[in-house]
């Protein structure tokens, strides 16, 4: 089974909305988050919130760096789900997968979407 945390940057009028995915197999999620917390926690007990606290900051640098150019976007709070199959295919615009010096394995994934623009 995956974890799967995600969150979006959306900027106030609408027009941006970026989705942010962080995605782990549950056993390298409770490996990193003993790693985070000092020591072992199960994923209703505390592992899930530090994955996402990972997530936060993936999303605080993304949301620097599309402010940067002059956007100004809210982060919002993570959703984590714990309980993911596993056999899922996700087709985000950028997906980049990860692994620490411990060999936990993750992708952080990014969409962007874009409503589509109505001519007057």
């Amino acid at each position: 089974h995956e974890v799967l945390a995600s969150a979006h940057l959306v900027e106030e009028s609408g027009k941006l909305d970026v989705a942010l995915y962080l995605l782990g197999a549950q056993k390298d999620v409770l490996s990193i988050a003993q790693k985070i917390l000092g020591s072992p926690y199960g994923l209703k007990e505390g592992a899930a919130d530090a994955f996402g606290e990972i997530l936060n900051t993936i999303g605080g640098r993304v949301r620097s760096s599309i402010e940067k150019r002059g956007v100004k976007v809210q982060q919002g709070t993570p959703l984590v789900i714990s309980d993911i199959d596993g056999h899922e295919s996700y087709d985000w615009c950028l997906n980049i997968a990860f692994r620490t010096e411990g060999g936990e394995q993750f992708a952080v994934g990014i969409d962007v979407n874009k409503p589509s623009v109505q001519v007057e």
